[in-house]
């Protein structure tokens, strides 16, 4: 059933005086999830006028649009999906509400799964289960399970508990009718992907960046949207409660939140006892059942965008597509021996890419690549909901080496810290990505769509050459012509009246081609790609991946080839 919201605007004074107040229609009111929930539950078809500095909000709704378990689902599944147009996996959700409600505490936990895609989203057909297992409330419920006992007595009422949940958990996972298809994926992958909210789970995610950036080598981002945590570090309990109860201060943690972790990891304990084939990782999101009801409403095809792109939008400019074409233009295709690009580089991201172009283009050398580098984590990007850290990562990497690269001393750690997140398959094609982008801004340095020269001394306009990019995997380079590689060819398209380059494109291009070899040389894998000491860093070679595992055989220059360039002139006219 459709939300039906209705709005009335009250002034202060007419609110004391009982008159005064008028109607508009179709105006989403500000309140808070867990205050609209309350107030749901308490009346159902009215929710009474919340005082804000001057302004009162009528809302009418029903029941079941907002106030339901199934509908809390759906709404905050709808949130979830504006974390990745396309996931599959478990959302349990701890926290959501922890409001206290004719005396009676209100749902605080459901565990659903969910599969999104082209923009849509499909849950369990029973919507979700719930449990009165909230984060406060599940603290008050072990500290009273410690009153009056021994030390013995209480532990025996623990795990008879932890057995109590464990095995409602288990019905549960029965109840939400899991599709084959996440059963199927979790036994070959190593368990289920897990998406989390709620403010019980965010404060669990707030503790493993607390511990990646105090003691895990540093982490790049402070971001709980969007991170994720491998099993190991997700589950590692006991490691989690000693943080919480030793650390000064931890970020984003309040003293609250602090002494909920004790009921935190015992709900995640037995989440990761009770779910068949185990947890392979969790992904923490941001937001509330508001943000879902919203988002529910907007059209399939503006929820199947990617964040990225289109919070890359507003720094596009009109040469931006051609852009994206010619970079797309320069990824080859996989073969039999060759894999291809990696998925996560798609062409989202690409775009994404070509839209920040020239945002930092204006910056002396000194801080563009750096300004660059910290774009999606401090800078314009940093706000962007509902990407991953790696994507993150991705395009960082990305526009650092569209900047040529060069970075002081001190900002080699947080990329060495971005690298860590992604593939050594990635974070080569990054690079690989990047220069082909400092190639292209150096022929389009204005970033207009078509540069004319005019040309005084003939009185005619002469416009620069088009540029084509093709790629192929070949087995001719090197100079015995033997070895196996990338070659990228660039051709240049003249018109006749252009032909002796009045812009000196092919020098230009000519000039910058070197860099593009240097990404595919021997020496970036045997110093780990040229990025510090990262241990297995491997560029992408012929033969794939050895044993089943992912990590690439050695490099032996089969880039070489790329400082070929091809120069086509087509007559016209």
């Amino acid at each position: 059933m459709q939300t039906s919201w209705k709005y009335k605007y009250v002034s202060k004074q007419a609110q004391e005086e009982g008159s005064g107040a008028y109607s508009k229609p179709s105006v989403i009111p500000l309140l808070g999830a867990s205050t609209m929930s309350a107030i749901v539950s308490s009346k159902p078809q009215l929710m009474p006028t919340a005082i804000f500095p001057r302004l009162a909000y009528l809302c009418v709704t029903k029941n079941k649009d907002i106030g339901g378990p199934g509908t809390l689902a759906q709404k905050v599944a709808q949130l979830i999906h504006r974390h990745a147009p396309k996931l599959k996996g478990f959302v349990p959700i701890v926290g959501v509400f922890s409001r206290k409600v004719r005396r009676e505490w209100w749902w605080r936990a459901q565990i659903t799964w969910m599969i999104a895609k082209g923009g849509e989203t499909q849950i369990s057909p029973v919507s979700a289960v719930s449990f009165p297992y909230g984060a406060a409330a599940l603290t008050r419920r072990l500290e009273e399970l410690k009153k009056g006992k021994s030390k013995h007595e209480a532990h025996k009422a623990r795990e008879e508990f932890r057995a109590q949940v464990k095995t409602q958990f288990q019905e549960a996972y029965s109840k939400i009718q899991v599709p084959k298809e996440l059963v199927k994926d979790a036994m070959k992958n190593g368990g289920f992907r897990l998406y989390l909210t709620g403010g019980g789970f965010r404060g669990w995610g707030y503790l493993l960046l607390h511990h990646e950036q105090v003691a895990g080598g540093g982490y790049p981002f402070s971001i709980i949207n969007g991170f994720t945590a491998q099993k190991d570090e997700f589950e590692d309990t006991e490691k989690m409660k000693e943080i919480a109860r030793e650390a000064k201060e931890i970020f984003r943690v309040s003293d609250r939140r602090r002494g909920q972790v004790p009921a935190v990891s015992f709900l995640v304990s037995v989440l990761a006892e009770a779910i068949p084939h185990g947890i392979r990782e969790a992904h923490f999101c941001q937001g509330g059942v508001r943000e879902g009801v919203l988002y529910n409403r907007l059209p399939a095809e503006i929820r199947a965008q990617d964040p990225l792109e289109v919070a890359t939008r507003d720094m596009a400019k009109p040469i931006s597509p051609k852009l994206a074409a010619l970079v797309t233009q320069s990824l080859p295709s996989g073969t039999e021996i060759h894999a291809g690009v990696p998925e996560s580089i798609d062409v989202h991201m690409i775009r994404a890419f070509a839209n920040m172009f020239y945002f930092h283009a204006n910056m002396n050398k000194e801080v563009s690549s750096t300004s660059a580098l910290y774009s999606t984590g401090t800078g314009i990007l940093c706000s962007t909901h509902g990407s991953s850290h790696a994507d993150r990562a991705l395009l960082a990497l990305m526009l650092e080496a569209r900047y040529e690269g060069e970075l002081a001393p001190r900002e080699t750690d947080y990329r060495d810290q971005l690298i860590r997140l992604v593939s050594n398959e990635e974070a080569w094609w990054t690079q690989y990505i990047g220069v082909i982008g400092l190639i292209l801004s150096r022929a389009f340095p204005a970033g207009v769509v078509q540069d004319d020269l005019y040309d005084m001394h003939t009185s005619t306009i002469l416009k620069k050459p088009e540029i084509r990019i093709s790629s192929e995997y070949v087995d001719t380079l090197g100079k015995r012509g033997d070895k196996e590689g990338l070659m990228v060819t660039f051709t240049l398209v003249w018109q006749t009246e252009n032909r002796d380059d009045p812009m000196e494109v092919k020098e230009t291009l000519e000039r910058h081609i070197k860099d593009l070899v240097k990404v595919g040389r021997k020496k970036h894998a045997d110093q780990g790609w040229g990025f510090g000491d990262k241990e297995g860093a491997r560029l992408p070679l012929q033969g794939g991946f050895q044993g089943g595992e992912q990590e690439w055989s050695n490099w032996s220059g089969v880039y070489e080839g790329l400082k070929k360039l091809e120069q086509e002139i087509e007559k016209s006219g």
